[in-house]
């Protein structure tokens, strides 16, 4: 009920009375009950919702491509199952420049691997459009190259992941989300937990890349591993400056082979760590810095770390 007032409140915001149109395959005979996804996202109106009924739909080798503004909505993620089934080219979900708004809620997206390079994309969802609210989504086992399980690769608009899970995801950068490019976008994650990610390079739970505004708020971050730094998260920037605020969060037993847990990069990075949980993260090539390290990261109140000095602070 509560996301229903959600949707209804991001439509009637803009002006639009929306559809709902309806995925199951078992009743698709009846009129306006579609048999698969990428056929009721084409028949949709722009700012429509599409309600996917309890089950599993295997998408092998393809990829629901959303080209407008849309609500595409399960019946809760342990009843909605999206399954990538293994390799394909592409990642499960694609969000194009044309779609202004698009919200995904309460399913899981799982399985998908890309391969490829390390530039390739995503393997469960490759957003390229404007506003996004992910909420009660699980992305799981799914691999790619900078996002394992989710790229946000757009210039504008707001970000929203709430209430959500990233688990097992392994990916180049970024092993849950790889978030970049974002110079005038505003990202917050909130109520999300990561754990047991990946990355190969850098930020085994989530990376973050020339974004100008971040705020993650009470995170649980937890056995997530990277091949160089940022066992929970890398942020860095190579143009513009970055500021990420993470708050009432626990980040613990994260590893990488430098910094296990929170790394930062860049001369106009500042990264706010308040009222959290830094511990039990293991550096694996400097035991000086489990927790924290990087230019600009600013270790405020009611910060709990491992050891004294583990971070670059500031008072």
């Amino acid at each position: 009920m509560r996301y229903l007032i959600i949707v209804t409140t991001l439509v009637a915001a803009h002006g639009v009375l929306a559809d709902e149109l309806t995925v199951d395959s078992g009743t698709c005979q009846q009129q306006g009950v579609y048999c698969d996804i990428q056929s009721a996202i084409d028949a949709a109106e722009p700012d429509d919702v599409v309600t996917i009924t309890a089950g599993k739909y295997e998408l092998w080798q393809e990829t629901l491509s959303i080209d407008k503004s849309l609500t595409l909505q399960g019946q809760g993620s342990e009843n909605t199952v999206l399954l990538g089934e293994g390799k394909a080219p592409f990642a499960l979900i694609t969000v194009t420049p044309e779609a202004e708004r698009v919200v995904l809620s309460q399913l899981t997206v799982q399985d998908r691997i890309v391969s490829g390079s390390p530039a390739m994309g995503p393997g469960g969802l490759d957003h390229k459009g404007g506003d996004l609210l992910i909420d009660q989504v699980v992305f799981r086992n799914n691999r790619g190259g900078w996002g394992g399980a989710a790229r946000i690769d757009t210039l504008f608009g707001e970000v929203t992941i709430r209430d959500s899970l990233f688990e097992g995801n392994t990916g180049f950068a970024g092993g849950g989300v790889a978030v970049y490019n974002g110079s005038a976008l505003e990202l917050t994650i909130a109520g999300t937990e990561f754990r047991k990610n990946n990355a190969v390079f850098s930020g085994g739970a989530f990376l973050m890349r020339d974004v100008a505004q971040a705020v993650l708020r009470n995170l649980t971050v937890s056995n997530n591993s990277a091949g160089n730094t940022g066992g929970g998260g890398h942020v860095f920037t190579d143009t513009g400056s970055t500021q990420v605020s993470i708050e009432s969060s626990s980040i613990t037993g994260n590893d990488a082979a430098r910094v296990g847990g929170i790394s930062s990069l860049g001369n106009d990075v500042v990264v706010n760590i308040t009222n959290s949980l830094v511990t039990d993260n293991l550096s694996r090539n400097n035991e000086a810095r489990p927790d924290c390290a990087g230019v600009g990261i600013v270790v405020g109140k009611h910060t709990t770390l491992s050891q004294a000095g583990a971070c670059a602070a500031k008072e």
